[in-house]
């Protein structure tokens, strides 16, 4: 028996994914089981809650590996988890990191399959800018690896098409003073933003942009949203936006 420990928050901005990874690993689970196991094994998942913060989800891979109740770690975290859990695991198992991502890890120990910033980015903004005309971007996100490096990208995609960032804002989780960003955002006459939020975060600002009147006037683009998060954004909140996804 090959026994997967899958590791995803139960609790914080990111837990809104634990149900839907818990069970897309389920149906997989099932599906290599029903043909030919793993090498000829038959596979076991064990779910692990990574908790919140990048020891929580270090302590509890450690703790799984020292009590050998899984042989390889699949991991739906946020990047600011990533390094701390593969620093634990030194490996002692395989460790496959399955979110999209900023890119960039040089950690040879850590299998990547997720989508890059880059790769998701580049035919979004192409498109804003060849089908809607969008030159004026308003950058904004989460204060992490993950927004910072990924509005790092969009701003280098924007100037090689010749637009223009006319504002950018990285705030805290919990940040709940949007109506000061929404009046940046406003001044800055941007024809798009491009928000970084992570999980519940993204719920909220896209909740609130809408609320301010401003779904109607400006454009939305990000990567950083599943169905998940569309589903908690509502249908009433998601005039003019849009998104990039590899699935």
């Amino acid at each position: 028996m090959i026994r997967i420990g899958l590791l995803t928050a139960q609790s914080g901005p990111s837990g809104i994914w634990a149900p839907s990874s818990e069970a897309c690993a389920r149906l997989a689970v099932d599906e290599i089981n029903t043909q030919y196991g793993l090498l000829g094994n038959e596979v076991q998942l064990a779910v692990i809650d990574a908790g919140e913060t990048a020891a929580s989800a270090a302590q509890a891979v450690d703790l799984s590996i020292e009590f050998d109740e899984i042989d390889a770690v699949v991991g739906m975290i946020p990047s600011y988890q990533r390094a701390s859990v593969s620093n634990m695991i030194k490996g002692r198992v395989p460790f496959i990191y399955t979110p999209q991502f900023e890119g960039w890890e040089a950690n040879r120990t850590i299998v990547t399959v997720g989508e890059t910033s880059d790769e998701l980015l580049t035919p979004g903004i192409d498109w804003l800018f060849d089908r809607k005309n969008a030159t004026r971007f308003y950058l904004c996100g989460n204060d992490y690896v993950w927004p910072r490096q990924t509005l790092a990208t969009a701003r280098r995609i924007i100037g090689e098409r010749g637009g223009e960032v006319v504002g950018e804002r990285i705030v805290p989780f919990g940040f709940a003073d949007y109506d000061r960003l929404f009046e940046e955002i406003r001044k800055s006459r941007a024809d798009a933003v491009i928000p970084y939020f992570l999980g519940a975060e993204a719920v909220s600002f896209n909740r609130d942009f809408a609320d301010a009147g401003l779904a109607g006037k400006v454009l939305r683009f990000s990567s950083a949203i599943d169905e998940t998060v569309l589903y908690g954004i509502g249908p009433d909140a998601t005039e003019n936006l849009y998104l990039s996804s590899g699935y």
